[in-house]
């Protein structure tokens, strides 16, 4: 207890308020402190604007929920009048929630008009607002949509930032997470931010994409889009990923479909006044195998390196070589049994495209 209230005092009374701001300036477990009580803020915040002030959720009923609605709705005979007081008890019976009271007075109005057969088939396509702890329809869910996102993404961090110091006190830990790094800090923060902004926008997107009309969110799970947000927040690297993967979709990057890479494959041999010689035969045998066989850009980007083709000791093969100009280079050494060395190379352009290019080249000796 001693050590935490120094740890505390050396973190804030002994600390400017701009050396706070510094990553390096925390410890794990301040910064684990730090989290758990915005978490807590949040939390209660959450619980305190939703205290007295219910939402509302839409629910379309099912085909049992259908089934017990219609024994209000007798329709042996078109003429008897709708029983609007069973219809609403019997709705919030098998709802288990209350509906919104100006659902009630709209619905009211609309079964006036109607015979049980009407509204039953009135019943069956219509989507109704319900009373609920969450505000799962309206302008207000926007609200919801941010607050879980922000829950979610403070409870992993919670978790892993915990896991992180248990590690800095352990010889073994998690592969999923390392020892409290006071750089990653600032990342952390800058998720509480872009987490909730993301997992809004999908929300919006999937609004546009469903070809609604409606004003208000339209969530067929009804609580799913509280385990939606919670989720999108909690692991908010993979929605990251997902909208990466999605701009390539939505923002492509050119309207001309890219050249499929081809390959090359690359035989070597050895001029005919060589092969016949005795260094020219053994080299033949034993093959090419330590030969470098590389296709440069140029630009300074990496040259590919050609790989030998299994079974094959004097071809080579680049697989995957994207459209563009390459400088094909080959040189290769041959010891003789008396060490002394045989130097070989050749060289030559190469124009690819989305075809295999096969190449035989023929090395010259340089000494």
């Amino acid at each position: 207890m001693k050590e935490l209230f120094a740890d505390l005092y050396q973190n804030i009374y002994m600390s400017s308020p701009i050396k706070l701001l510094k990553a390096s300036s925390w410890t794990g477990r301040w910064w684990l402190a730090t989290l758990c009580f915005l978490l807590v803020v949040v939390v209660t915040t959450y619980f305190v604007s939703h205290y007295r002030h219910y939402g509302t959720q839409a629910v379309q009923l099912d085909s049992k929920q259908l089934q017990a609605l219609n024994l209000v709705l007798p329709q042996s005979d078109p003429k008897i009048p709708v029983d609007t007081a069973k219809v609403f008890k019997v709705l919030q019976n098998i709802v288990g929630a209350s509906i919104d009271p100006g659902e009630r007075k709209a619905i009211s109005e609309v079964l006036a008009t109607m015979s049980n057969k009407d509204a039953s088939q009135y019943f069956a396509d219509k989507k109704m607002q319900f009373a609920s702890v969450f505000w799962l329809s309206g302008g207000m869910a926007y609200f919801d949509v941010l607050w879980w996102t922000l829950i979610g993404v403070l409870t992993s961090l919670v978790y892993y930032v915990s896991l992180a110091n248990w590690r800095d006190l352990q010889s073994v830990g998690d592969d999923d997470s390392g020892s409290f790094n006071p750089g990653e800090i600032s990342g952390q923060v800058a998720k509480m931010f872009y987490a909730p902004i993301i997992a809004l926008v999908i929300v919006l997107g999937y609004h546009y994409t469903s070809g609604s009309n409606a004003t208000m969110i339209d969530i067929s799970a009804g609580n799913g889009l509280i385990l939606f947000s919670f989720l999108a927040g909690f692991f908010s690297g993979r929605l990251v990923k997902f909208l990466d993967g999605l701009k390539n979709l939505v923002l492509p990057v050119s309207s001309t479909p890219p050249v499929t890479a081809g390959a090359v494959t690359v035989k070597l041999t050895l001029p005919g006044d060589v092969a016949a010689t005795a260094d020219g035969i053994a080299i033949l045998q034993a093959g090419f195998k330590d030969a470098v066989v590389t296709l440069d850009a140029g630009g300074g980007a990496k040259p590919l390196q050609g790989q030998l083709v299994t079974g094959q000791n004097d071809q080579f093969r680049f697989d995957s070589v994207k459209a563009g100009n390459y400088k094909l280079s080959i040189s290769y050494t041959y010891k003789r049994p008396d060490d002394t060395l045989l130097n070989f190379a050749a060289g030559q352009d190469v124009t690819m495209g989305p075809a295999t290019q096969n190449f035989v080249i023929t090395l010259t000796k340089k000494n």
